[in-house]
């Protein structure tokens, strides 16, 4: 039972879930890695990453869901996620947001489901799981720029010295 404030209340935030076991986090890593790929395939990884970053509650999904679930069906359909994200100001294309809602409806029935939507923004390790997938995306891109200034450094350096 969670603790009770000055009028009986229950206070926010007082119970705590369990921490994950090491089961639960390496299915929340498949999840998360399984969910990059097929973003990373359909082209729109970097899309699905602005959508992330301008949802306002990204802690509580299950509040972000309904906010988006306008006829209170517990179902997001396209022109829901569609005027969200527009809401959100995402700035992206009608093409980027149907394709990134196509790989959230995981089971292809033209709606996102509840479960659907908490899988693709969920918390992993205290991060959410595509915040951790955008960080190793980004060091690899990183390094990729890195090498690319180093070698155009040297070929500048082999002009200059001939």
């Amino acid at each position: 039972r969670g603790e009770r404030g000055e009028r009986g209340e229950r206070k926010r935030g007082s119970v705590k879930p369990p921490p994950l076991t090491s089961a639960e986090i390496d299915a929340a890593d498949a999840l998360a890695e399984e969910l990059k790929d097929k973003l990373v395939k359909a082209g729109v990884y970097e899309a699905f990453m602005q959508v992330r970053l301008c949802m306002q509650s990204g802690k509580n999904l299950r509040k972000e869901f309904e906010t988006m679930d306008v006829d209170r069906d517990n179902l997001i359909s396209l022109n829901e996620f569609l005027f969200a994200c527009y809401a959100m100001g995402t700035g992206l294309r009608r093409t980027q947001i149907e394709a990134i809602f196509r790989v959230i409806d995981d089971n292809g029935n033209g709606v996102v489901e509840p479960e659907e939507f908490i899988n693709a923004f969920q918390p992993q390790h205290g991060r959410s799981a595509s915040t951790h997938a955008l960080d190793s995306t980004s060091s690899q891109q990183e390094e990729r720029r890195e090498e690319r200034k180093s070698e155009e450094s040297k070929g500048e350096e082999r002009k200059a010295g001939e």
